[in-house]
């Protein structure tokens, strides 16, 4: 397995200070993506900022898989309606 571009997910966990079952429990919910070949298991490199997330929420907030799922969703479709309002603005802009 090619493995530019991932990151070894027991280094990631020793940096973190975090069990590697909780990445596997954050993949089992279908909340990151890992890849696993017979030796370790690798985070692709645009998993990094989302699972830091996670870690943020889960260990310092105390908040579930459940809610993590919930408040990222709300996030993304809040930053979706913030781009699109900006979006708008520059075309009642080109109006004005």
């Amino acid at each position: 397995m090619e493995h530019a571009g991932f990151i070894e997910a027991t280094q990631f966990c020793t940096v973190h200070n975090i069990e590697l079952s909780f990445i596997q429990s954050l993949h089992e919910y279908g909340l990151i993506e890992i890849r696993q070949d017979e030796d370790s298991t690798w985070i692709p490199e645009q998993e990094v900022s989302p699972l830091e997330k996670y870690i943020r929420l889960h260990f310092d907030m105390e908040i579930n898989f459940e809610g993590m799922d919930a408040i990222i969703h709300l996030l993304n479709k809040i930053n979706h309606m913030e781009k699109e309002i900006l979006l708008l603005r520059q075309k009642l802009a080109m109006y004005e």
